[in-house]
């Protein structure tokens, strides 16, 4: 089988549903082991919550089995910027915001010339990328900025509408591909984003290996769970997760901080930020067993 080594960046999580088809499909021939399949799964605007969530092997037991017991924890891992577009634009990249210049949600500030797709790509990995991108995504109409950034993907099948109405980007969207072929799906995007990817990768080269981004929209609001997993009875141990209090939450003294935390007004929760909604929009993204 081929060897497939899952990435894991600060809110990155494996999903087990989608992991169960792409890692049947990479059931191939031996590739050198210095370039092994790289999977990464993105999901966006998940809270840590401390780990108390994906650290329970009784309420997520793919994400533990995979990351916890298995798996290495970045517990050091931080981002200079934790907005949609810098924060993607430093993982592409390596770089921070003052670097790669990306410091509002605006993708037409990303210049694509060095990144992870275009290293991988040099080293002979065939790049895909699939769901979502950066933040206004309509922007890459202009000035050449879709054939820019691309050209290090060979598989670039994006969202290319911005979020509207109650579905946000699990059923109102649209998706374009690299060769300009626009997409209106039905289906929920995260079940659009495993079908697509699972499909590019049967279509892979088996010599080569496979370096493939899966951008799920996944726990943004209004965070609508796929068919067939509304009713997952592990949302009910939600309801006993605790506020997410740390040392620095609503901290008095703010006198050794930077002006602008010290006139940023607290938080509305005194006892601490609740976690139920959290604890329950993370449970969606998972598969039963």
């Amino acid at each position: 089988m081929r060897k497939l080594l899952t990435v894991v960046l600060a809110s990155i999580f494996l999903v087990s549903a989608v992991a169960t088809h792409i890692t049947s499909v990479l059931a191939k021939p031996p590739l050198p082991k210095d370039k092994p399949n790289i999977v990464m799964f993105l999901l966006d605007d998940t809270n840590p919550m401390d780990n108390r969530l994906w650290d329970d092997p009784t309420m997520t037991p793919s994400i533990y089995d995979h990351f916890v017991a298995h798996g290495t924890n970045f517990t050091n891992a931080y981002n200079d910027t934790p907005l949609c577009c810098p924060a993607r634009a430093t993982l592409l990249t390596g770089l921070h915001s003052f670097n790669h210049g990306v410091t509002v949600n605006n993708v037409s500030l990303f210049h694509p010339q060095e990144s992870i797709a275009t290293e991988l790509d040099g080293q002979g990995y065939q790049t895909m990328l699939v769901g979502k991108y950066l933040n206004h995504p309509e922007l890459l109409a202009k000035d050449n900025l879709w054939d820019e950034n691309a050209a290090p993907w060979d598989v670039f099948d994006i969202f290319t509408s911005t979020y509207s109405g109650e579905d946000g980007y699990f059923y109102n969207y649209t998706m374009t591909t690299k060769d300009g072929q626009v997409l209106q799906p039905t289906e929920h995007s995260t079940q659009l984003i495993t079908e697509r990817t699972v499909d590019h990768m049967a279509a892979a080269d088996p010599a080569k290996p496979i370096f493939a981004m899966l951008s799920i929209v996944d726990t943004h609001l209004p965070d609508l769970p796929m068919p067939g997993f509304e009713n997952d009875p592990r949302w009910a141990a939600c309801q006993s997760m605790p506020p997410w209090d740390p040392p620095n939450y609503n901290e008095a003294d703010v006198s050794d901080k930077p002006a602008f935390v010290q006139n940023t007004a607290l938080l509305p929760y005194p006892d601490g930020w609740p976690t139920v909604t959290l604890c329950e929009n993370t449970s969606r993204v998972l598969s039963r067993g």
